[in-house]
């Protein structure tokens, strides 16, 4: 049965005076300019307030983060989009096969 509830995109903008908020942290690895360097980066929660390591990954990579902001605000509404069409589908975005992208 299709899920209903959506995952939510969040940026982070200041990560001084946050060091409570677990999520935010663990969607931001520990680096020596930790709060410089992320603001901006994308990260994904689920509805159940549950943090998207493997997206929070993949913005923190090398390769994203030499894009600039702009490209990393893009790619990150497009892939919200797309998890939660496959959500409304009832399909894991892990188990997603050539067939669902035809849907």
């Amino acid at each position: 049965m299709p899920r209903t509830a959506t995952w939510n995109l969040h940026f982070v903008t200041d990560l001084k005076g946050r060091a409570d908020d677990p999520v935010l942290l663990a969607a931001v690895p520990e680096t020596a300019d930790r709060h410089r360097a992320a603001v901006g980066r994308p990260f994904f929660v689920d509805d159940d307030g549950t943090l998207h390591s493997a997206l929070s990954r993949f913005f923190s990579s090398a390769r994203m983060r030499t894009r600039s902001e702009g490209t990393n605000r893009k790619y990150a509404h497009s892939l919200l989009i797309w998890i939660n069409f496959l959500r409304g589908q009832g399909i894991d975005w892990r188990d997603v096969t050539e067939d669902d992208l035809l849907d």
